[in-house]
C-alpha cells in the first residue's frame, strides 16, 4: 500500500485510491472485529491526511459521491474509532454506514455493517444488542453463501450466547467449526476458535479451553511475543482457572502492555479486571484494589460516550459486575502445605519445568536474584539443599 498509494494519486485512481487507503489504515491496527489480530505499526506514513488515511479515504469517496465507497471507509474509521475509545464518534460512523449500504443495497457492506456494530456492542457487554445487529449479518450471509462472513459471524454470535450464559445455542453455532485435532485455517475460522475456548471455560472446562486456545494461537502467523491483547487476557483467564498463577500473571500483563501500547482501553480495562481477580486469589489486596480502581477510571470514561440511556446502564451494569467478582472458593488462598508462600510455590513449580532462574524471572516478572531467594526460603522448608530435591518433596506434597 505504502507504495500503491502515491501511484494512484499520481494516476489520479480515485476509486482504487479509496480502497487503499481504507485497508492501509486497517491493517495499521487490524481489524477489532477478529479480536485475534496480530498488527504492527505501519512503517512509513501513507496518507498524507493528519488523521487518518480512512478519513482521507471517506472525503475522496464524497466527492466523488461513490456511495459504496463512502459506506467501506465509513465502516473502517467508525471500527477503528471505537476500538481506540472514541464511541460517540466510532458508533456514528458504523450507524451511518448501516445506512448508506442499506440505502443503496449492497449486502456485503450491510453486513460488515451489522457485524461491525454486533461487536462494538459485545465489547461494550451488551450481548442483546450485539445479537440484534449479527444475526441479520448472520442472515443474509448464509443467504449469499460467504463462508468468510459467516463463520466471523457465527463466531462473535457463540460468544455473545456464552456471555448470556446460552451455553446450548453457543454449542450449537460452533459444531463442526472447530476441530481440535486440527487448527483453523481462515481468519474468520480463528473466531469460533475463540469463542470455542470461551466457551469451554464458561462451563467449567478450562483444559479443553486451554487446547483450543494454544492450537488457535500456533495457527497465527508471527504471533510470538505479539499476541492480540484479547487473545492474551484469554488465555491468561483460562490459566487462571486452572490454578497456573504465575502464567496467568504473564499473561494477563502482556495483554495489559499491549492494550496500552496499541491504545485499546476495551482490552485494557478488561485485563486490569483479570488482574485485579488474580491479585484477589493471592490474597493481594492492595494491588488488586489498584487494578481494580484503574480499571473503573477506564470504564467511566467509555460510559460518559453512550448517549444511548439503556447502552450505557448495560455496561455500565456488567462492567460492575465483573469488577465486583471475587475468584470462585476453589481459587481463594488456602493454606498450603510445608509453609511455603504461593509465589515459592509458582517458582517451584516453573522450575519443575525445567527453566533456568534467569527464565523463572522472566515468566513472573522478577529479577533471577529473587528467584534464587524464594528458592533458598523454599530449601528450608521442604528441608532440602538442591533444586532437583525441592522439585521431588514438592511433588510429594502435590503443590506441583
Amino acid at each position: 500500500y505504502a507504495r500503491a498509494i502515491p501511484l494512484l494519486r499520481r494516476f489520479d485512481d480515485r476509486q482504487t485510491l479509496v480502497s487503499a487507503l481504507t485497508n492501509a489504515g486497517s491493517s495499521d491496527s487490524g481489524d477489532w472485529c477478529s479480536r485475534i489480530w496480530v498488527g504492527r505499526a505501519p512503517v512509513v506514513s501513507i496518507s498524507t491526511n493528519a488523521e487518518t488515511p480512512m478519513l482521507e479515504a471517506l472525503d475522496i469517496a464524497r466527492a466523488m459521491e461513490w456511495r459504496s465507497g463512502e459506506s467501506y471507509a465509513l465502516g473502517a474509521a467508525g471500527i477503528r474509532a471505537a476500538q481506540r475509545g472514541h464511541l460517540r464518534a466510532g458508533l456514528q460512523q458504523l450507524h451511518d454506514s448501516l445506512a448508506v449500504a442499506t440505502d443503496i443495497t449492497h449486502h456485503m457492506w450491510t453486513v460488515q455493517a451489522h457485524f461491525r456494530l454486533g461487536v462494538a456492542h459485545l465489547y461494550l457487554l451488551d450481548s442483546g444488542r450485539a445479537l440484534a445487529y449479527l444475526q441479520p449479518a448472520f442472515e443474509i450471509t448464509i443467504a449469499m453463501s460467504s463462508r468468510y462472513s459467516e463463520t466471523s459471524t457465527r463466531g462473535c454470535m457463540a460468544s455473545a450466547h456464552v456471555l448470556l450464559s446460552e451455553f446450548d445455542i453457543a454449542e450449537e453455532l460452533l459444531r463442526g467449526q472447530v476441530d481440535v485435532h486440527g487448527s483453523p485455517l481462515l481468519i474468520s475460522a480463528k473466531s469460533c476458535w475463540f469463542a470455542a475456548a470461551e466457551l469451554r471455560l464458561a462451563q467449567g472446562r478450562p483444559d479443553e479451553a486451554l487446547e483450543i486456545i494454544d492450537r488457535l494461537i500456533e495457527s497465527i502467523p508471527n504471533s510470538r511475543g505479539n499476541l492480540s491483547a484479547d487473545l492474551s487476557r484469554l488465555r491468561g483467564e483460562i490459566l487462571l482457572a486452572l490454578g497456573k498463577l504465575g502464567d496467568a500473571e504473564s499473561e494477563l500483563a502482556a495483554a495489559l502492555e499491549t492494550a496500552i501500547r496499541r491504545g485499546y482501553p476495551h482490552s485494557r480495562w478488561q485485563a486490569l479486571a483479570m488482574l485485579r481477580r488474580l491479585y484477589l486469589t493471592r490474597g493481594q489486596q492492595a494491588e488488586a484494589t489498584r487494578s481494580g480502581a484503574d480499571a473503573r477510571v477506564i470504564v467511566d470514561s467509555l460510559a460518559e460516550q453512550l448517549d444511548d440511556e439503556d447502552v450505557r446502564a448495560t455496561f455500565l451494569r456488567n462492567a460492575d459486575t465483573l469488577l465486583s467478582e471475587a475468584p470462585p472458593a476453589g481459587q481463594r488462598a488456602v493454606e498450603i502445605p510445608a509453609g511455603l508462600t504461593a509465589r515459592e510455590i509458582e517458582v517451584l513449580g516453573l522450575v519443575a519445568e525445567g527453566l533456568s532462574d534467569i527464565e523463572v524471572g522472566e515468566r513472573l516478572f522478577i529479577s533471577p536474584r529473587t528467584v534464587s531467594q524464594h528458592l533458598r526460603s523454599a530449601y528450608g522448608k521442604l528441608d532440602v539443599n538442591n533444586r532437583t530435591a525441592a522439585v521431588r518433596a514438592a511433588r510429594e506434597l502435590g503443590v506441583v
